[in-house]
């Protein structure tokens, strides 16, 4: 008889526990579409986009005055036109 009693109130206090834990399951991310505090993965991934963007065209100008390409050459005996619109 003990041992019936001691097996009925270990179970008891499980199923206490386990019904307890239960109202928290969609308490774990309230907000799933926010990435961050004010922006959605969307906005995230558009802002990524952006910043990847203008890195690679600014990279692509530094090339240019790495290899000396962001102007004419001044070693043309005859003058040269700038067509670009950009100031020399």
């Amino acid at each position: 008889m003990n041992h019936i009693l001691r097996f009925t109130c270990i179970i008891a206090t499980l199923i206490l526990l386990a019904g307890c834990t239960g109202n928290r399951v969609g308490l774990h991310d309230v907000t799933p579409e926010m990435s961050t505090l004010s922006q959605t993965y969307t906005d995230v991934d558009v802002d990524l986009a952006m910043v990847d963007n203008q890195n690679n065209r600014m990279f692509e100008e530094d090339l240019g005055r790495v290899w000396y390409t962001n102007r004419p050459s001044r070693l043309s005996p005859l003058p040269v036109v700038n067509t670009t619109g950009n100031s020399p």
